[in-house]
């Protein structure tokens, strides 16, 4: 019995030799995720401020906990940049930082189960630092809640697998170096919103001007003669028509400035 009682204890000390090890021998440096909103281009999010950067700066980045993202007509995950040092043989590669998402309205209680994005390409290394990144990903976040109208969080972690000889160091952040990978953990948490059909009317002195939108299609109600005009935010003109009573025309998702009747409006479709 005493010897088992040694073993134990002899094997309880070389994992904790093997772990404290580990915290010494590597750590994090500043990580991001890479998101795309409104199609206005990839953007790095910072997840982690460890202080200083591998390869990419991301001291400027926006953090994402806590952003709002406001009302969207897309939101895109590309992936994310992991990045991090090891000393004295430890070692990264393309399985070790693994980037972790859920999507769920702001009302509702967390999902257990996280999807996952392998952030897997190495861009850089020099000694002992590492950087990885996967920029390719396309995961449309509206469509994991089925676009229906409501405010919601994006919620995101990143997992760093640390290895050596004979083992492994799976850390996570939010948390860092000292703290173990686990899915009942909390991420970094942004919100977003998606916008329902919209209806409104705008009064010309006594010539009312009604519009709605309803399945991506624009509908302009006017009492009169006049020309409707649609831009985009840009200035770009979509349409311009002489009508006489109503006007109806199929959008592609995104924000509209209308001109009806001398009156203008801007108008969401999502």
């Amino acid at each position: 019995m005493k010897k088992i009682f040694i073993f134990l204890t002899l094997s309880l000390v070389l994992f904790l030799a093997n772990t404290i090890a580990a915290y010494a021998d590597g750590g994090w440096a500043n990580v991001a995720a890479i998101l795309n909103v409104n199609n206005s281009g990839a953007t790095n999010y910072l997840l982690y401020n460890a202080g200083w950067n591998a390869n990419v700066n991301l001291s400027s980045a926006t953090p994402l906990d806590g952003y709002n993202f406001g009302n969207v007509t897309s939101l895109t995950l590309n992936g994310g940049i992991g990045a991090g040092w090891a000393n004295n043989g430890d070692y990264y590669n393309g399985t070790s930082f693994v980037l972790y998402y859920r999507v769920y309205a702001t009302s509702a209680t967390p999902p257990s189960t996280w999807s996952n994005i392998p952030i897997s390409t190495q861009t850089y290394q020099s000694g002992n630092d590492w950087e990885f990144t996967t920029n390719s990903a396309t995961v449309d976040l509206l469509q994991q809640v089925s676009n229906a109208p409501g405010t919601y969080y994006v919620e995101i972690t990143m997992a760093k697998n640390q290895y050596w000889n004979s083992g492994n160091w799976n850390s996570m952040v939010p948390g860092g170096q000292s703290v173990a990978y686990s899915p009942d953990s909390a991420g970094y948490k942004a919100t977003f919103t998606i916008q329902g059909p919209a209806t409104g009317v705008v009064t010309p002195g006594s010539t009312p001007v009604q519009w709605n939108v309803s399945n991506r299609m624009l509908t302009v109600k006017m009492s009169n003669r006049g020309f409707v005009e649609v831009f985009t935010m840009s200035g770009q003109l979509i349409d311009k028509q002489e009508v006489n009573g109503n006007y109806s025309h199929l959008l592609s998702p995104g924000i509209y400035i209308v001109k009806a009747n001398g009156e203008t409006f801007k108008v969401l479709i999502s």
